[in-house]
């Protein structure tokens, strides 16, 4: 072998094969973790309300198939609402039309009842256009802002006029 050959070959081998896989490894690290921040930020909030529609929807035909009884006070009215709003991690306050609160979940607090009467009143923030994404003769499913915190809430009116968040 050839002197200049010889140099050549020690020239492309400037690096060891150690440095070599610790390059390949961190560049790829940083890829993936470049692929999870990009489909987060470009797929998760779009996923996040799809999926909460389904769950708002889904509570609302149960809210709708329990809350036909009138039974508010009822052992099983209170073990459906509640097993409802723990499996799927949502807040429910029912109030009538005396403003009578006939159900609040554990969860829920006297947040949604004050919010509930917000919207009942029309003495809320203002209904952006763009935060309501869907809308039914019974009901309304918006984007809510509380305490620096977003999320989706349905709120609405039950066949027996009741209001409901």
């Amino acid at each position: 072998m050839s002197k200049s050959s010889r140099t050549q070959t020690e020239k492309k081998c400037k690096y060891s094969i150690r440095i070599q896989f610790s390059i390949i490894f961190i560049g790829v690290m940083a890829g993936v973790v470049l692929a999870c921040i990009l489909v987060n930020n470009l797929f998760l909030s779009s996923y996040y309300i799809r999926e909460k529609n389904k769950i708002l929807k889904h509570a609302y035909e149960e809210l709708i198939a329990t809350a036909s009884t009138d039974a508010y006070e009822s052992e099983e009215f209170i073990q459906a609402m509640t097993s409802l709003s723990m499996a799927n991690n949502i807040s429910i306050a029912i109030v009538d039309a005396d403003s009578k609160v006939l159900y609040e979940s554990m969860n829920g607090e006297r947040d949604l009842e004050f919010r509930l009467l917000g919207y009942i009143l029309g003495q809320t923030d203002e209904m952006r256009e763009n935060w309501v994404y869907e809308t039914s003769d019974n009901y309304t499913i918006r984007r809510g802002r509380f305490a620096q915190h977003e999320f989706l809430e349905m709120f609405g009116r039950l066949d027996n006029g009741a209001s409901f968040l």
